[in-house]
């Protein structure tokens, strides 16, 4: 019988069915579920309950990253498997996640390839090989809670084989949700990094200085550089996954190119100490 005890830590608001889906899919395979969630209105809680979660309310930030270091601390096994709500393990990685750890057990961490598969159930592979840090000892590494950063590993990674993934499902995305997703995502980005953007062509440096206004050039130009690269797998790749990256790139760049020198070495301080650190973050509301 395995010894192994894993932890698995998610974040949530109004996220009933994702959830649902979610912990269907791996409450048998681990030992403790987490729940950081950000003052649901919906059943996201009475949900995480069912499955025999522990659920601890934490203010809405925008983003999850800024709830992981909380999350680590409210674990009790020193395993942990991070999945966002909306995520879930295929079949192979879940039969295997224990074995896995049992034989790798020396590595203290693991970097798992993700799929993204949209609401008709296709493989978006736009960023493929696409391999995160998502199974690993949680006294081996240091996430500073800064938006789409990976922890730093104390330690080895072992990267998994391809027919261990994580499946991420897609929402249907309106154009106005696209909008709104890239202005707050880059409007974090530019608080949080000292130099979120760095396009290394000369074409790519030109269209960027020129954002937004380029959008729809830098669009195209996104698809080129993904066609030589062998990226684009279907017309639901080119026309979505591909124009939101070049909305959020377009206005992280327009948006970085006119912060004060005051806002520029904030942005270094949180990108060196982490946000939590540096802002000192009260999480939990009283």
């Amino acid at each position: 019988m395995t010894k192994t005890k894993i932890t698995l830590i998610t974040f949530t608001k109004d996220s009933e069915k994702e959830l649902e889906k979610l912990l269907k899919n791996i409450h048998d395979v681990v030992d403790e579920i987490i729940v950081i969630d950000s003052y649901s209105k919906d059943a996201t809680i009475e949900v995480a309950k069912s499955f025999g979660a522990r659920v601890f309310l934490a203010r809405p930030l925008g983003y999850v990253e800024a709830y992981i270091p909380y999350a680590l601390k409210k674990a009790t096994y020193e395993w942990i498997l991070y999945l966002d709500a909306d995520e879930a393990l295929n079949k192979k990685l879940r039969n295997d996640l224990k074995l896995i750890i049992e034989k790798f057990g020396g590595y203290d961490a693991f970097s798992i390839l993700r799929i993204d598969v949209n609401n008709k159930g296709k493989s978006l592979l736009t960023f493929y090989p696409l391999k995160l840090i998502r199974l690993f000892k949680k006294s081996r590494v240091l996430f500073k809670g800064i938006i789409l950063k990976q922890p730093k590993v104390y330690g080895t990674v072992m990267e998994l084989p391809e027919d261990y993934f994580i499946i991420h499902y897609l929402k249907h995305r309106t154009w106005l949700w696209s909008l709104r997703k890239s202005i707050t995502y880059a409007r974090l980005r530019c608080m949080q990094y000292y130099q979120p953007l760095k396009p290394s062509k000369a074409i790519g440096k030109a269209l960027y200085m020129l954002s937004p206004f380029t959008i729809p050039i830098l669009y195209l130009y996104h698809l080129v550089l993904a066609a030589r690269q062998r990226r684009i797998v279907n017309v639901d790749t080119m026309i979505s996954i591909w124009f939101d990256i070049a909305l959020h790139e377009g206005i992280t760049f327009f948006l970085q190119n006119i912060r004060s020198e005051s806002e520029k070495h904030i942005a270094k301080l949180v990108e060196k100490e982490g946000l939590t650190t540096f802002l000192k973050l009260k999480l939990i509301e009283a």
